[in-house]
Formats: C-alpha cells, structure tokens, sequence
C-alpha cells in the first residue's frame, strides 16, 4: 500500500530509525501513517490507539489518561479510513 506517506516497509524503517528515546514496551508504528501510537483500553472495552509521545513507558493498558493521552485517531490523516460506520 503507498501513500503520501510511502509505503508501509518505508514507513517501518523511518519508525526504526527515529531517533532512540525511552519508549512504551507496546509501541507500534500505525499502520497507515506509520506514527509510534499505544493501545490502550477505554472504559468501555474498546481499543483505541493513543499517540505513544503522550505515553509514559510505565503506563498501563487500562490506565487511560485523557488528560494527557492524545487519541491517534485525532492526529492521523488517515483516521477515516479506519472508523467504522454507525
């Protein structure tokens, strides 16, 4: 799959390179834009992916933290291609 963004082997290789800081033992590069994003439990028991630079790398899958966890269906352009319809 390409877009703008490349393809998906060239999205992984850009995530591996980045610059190495302390990371979330469960991150994982979105499969659209390639971004470093978390799962995290709602409190409703859905998943839904969080922004991994907002995570601590102690964070839990059910602590989520709104207050400070941003959803990456907020910052991803491709966010649409993924939601379900109602």
């Amino acid at each position: 799959m390409k877009n703008a963004a490349g393809t998906t082997s060239e999205r992984v290789l850009a995530y591996m390179n980045e610059e190495i800081r302390q990371r979330h033992p469960f991150e994982v590069p979105c499969k659209s834009c390639g971004q470093p994003v978390v799962w995290f439990r709602t409190a409703t028991g859905k998943r839904m992916p969080v922004d991994a630079k907002t995570t601590k790398p102690t964070d839990a899958e059910h602590q989520l933290d709104l207050k400070r966890h941003v959803s990456h269906f907020s910052s991803c352009p491709h966010a649409d291609d993924w939601r379900k319809p109602r």
